[in-house]
């Protein structure tokens, strides 16, 4: 699945996303101009377009392992942050039996 090239566009009143594991790719300007946009939990296998979050300005973007979403962070010069290092339910995960709903992570070690 993928979200459309400017599917969220300027919707200032939207504050946090958790992208599913079905979502694939994010396409051009999906959420450009989502100025209230303060967190994006996006999965490690989705490919993120040219602009997608420009002008967010306040966004981190979480994500678990692996370095795609982290490069793509950092080429926009948007923070960035681990999530499933760090306790339950931090950032929008949530750990049922241990196991992370958003992306997988074991927390019982």
């Amino acid at each position: 699945m993928t979200i459309g090239d400017n599917a969220f566009r300027s919707c200032e009143k939207l504050e946090k996303i958790i992208i599913p594991d079905s979502v694939t790719s994010i396409s051009w300007n999906a959420f450009m101009n989502c100025t209230g946009l303060k967190s994006a939990v996006i999965p490690e296998s989705v490919i993120i377009g040219r602009g997608t979050f420009s002008g967010c300005t306040g966004l981190t973007i979480y994500g678990c392992s692996g370095e795609n979403v982290k490069r793509y962070a950092e080429k926009e010069k948007i923070p960035f942050k681990y999530i499933c290092e760090y306790p339950q339910n931090s950032a929008g995960h949530d750990y049922v039996n241990g196991i992370c709903t958003v992306c997988g992570a074991d927390d019982r070690n």
